[in-house]
């Protein structure tokens, strides 16, 4: 649904490895009923059909 060059913007905590699941304050916030890494988005990227994904902190760039 995004236009040529359009950019999906996302902003959350990424889960990783070294992140001790049970002592992870994110899964605590009744909002957040995913969790994604930064393996699920390049997944997502590449199956979605998005050109480049950029990835800092806790934003999320896709662009098409």
């Amino acid at each position: 649904m995004l236009k040529f060059k359009g950019e999906l913007i996302c902003k959350t905590d990424l889960f990783d490895e070294s992140i001790d699941f049970n002592k992870w304050y994110y899964k605590n916030d009744p909002a957040h009923v995913f969790f994604y890494s930064k393996n699920t988005f390049s997944w997502i990227a590449g199956n979605i059909g998005f050109n480049n994904i950029f990835i800092e902190d806790r934003i999320i760039i896709m662009t098409k």
